[in-house]
């Protein structure tokens, strides 16, 4: 059984050096001849458009089914990248890869090159919670278009994209809070001098002492579930290179 696995590990790696011969600059590597031609091609000037823009190669894999011949995606997509040596523009450079192992019912999004710091392990968390839903419903083309699309917005910015502070809803509020502080203080300034304190109107003659006991309290501890369905992370590749990275299940 295992050599089994072994030939078929070295079945799926003669894709990695044949991809390169296939035409440099390829970017989508459909090897479950999932996506229909038109939408492959959709796809694939979407992912060169936006890896120009972004100046970053946007590589997806599709597998039939890497974890049923006992294949561990995350492997595979470092050897993927060793291999063929992707990068903007250079080998080994800016690259996010999205695999797929249809089957296995697996993902894997990886960062490499000097962009790990716009895709961070938890940006990539972030990417891969919002395609989850498409691959869960078998929408492989939305889940790839929305990929290419999220590894955009990330690129450039300093923080998430998806940060609280960024969205409009919060500025707003913060702004209305800040307005009316300012208000406040404005009020305040112009409101004549208090004459009067609590001392104004205390009987210092009926108060009478008062005090608390502290008895026991009682403290519940509640565990937080985790979600198995969520592991991995960054790494580092057999060729040495180091990245980031999300896996999940769906």
């Amino acid at each position: 059984m295992v050599k089994k696995f072994k030939w078929v590990y070295l079945f799926l790696l003669l894709f990695l050096f044949q991809l390169p011969v296939q035409g440099e600059g390829k970017l989508i590597f459909d090897h479950a001849d999932l996506l229909l031609e038109d939408k492959y091609s959709e796809l694939s000037s979407l992912a060169e458009e936006i890896s120009q823009e972004s100046e970053i190669d946007i590589i997806v894999i599709i597998e039939e089914n890497l974890k049923g011949n006992g294949i561990d995606i995350e492997k595979y997509t470092q050897d993927a990248y060793d291999q063929y040596k992707f990068g903007y523009e250079k080998e080994y450079g800016n690259t996010a890869i999205l695999t797929i192992d249809l089957k296995g019912r697996e993902v894997y999004l990886a960062g490499f090159g000097d962009y790990q710091k716009y895709l961070t392990n938890s940006r990539l968390d972030e990417i891969r919670e919002d395609i989850t839903p498409f691959l869960s419903e078998n929408k492989f083309d939305l889940a790839i278009e929305q990929f290419i699309k999220e590894v955009d917005r990330h690129i450039g910015m300093p923080i998430s994209p998806n940060n609280i502070f960024l969205k409009t809803w919060f500025q707003l509020i913060i702004a209305l809070i800040i307005a009316a502080t300012i208000v406040g203080i404005m009020l305040f300034n112009m409101g004549g001098k208090v004459t009067v304190s609590h001392q104004t109107y205390v009987d210092n003659s009926r108060i009478k002492a008062k005090r608390d006991v502290f008895t026991y309290k009682t403290v519940t501890r509640t565990k937080i579930p985790k979600n198995d369905n969520n592991s991995g992370g960054g790494g580092v590749t057999s060729g040495g290179h180091s990245h980031t990275g999300s896996r999940g299940s769906f």
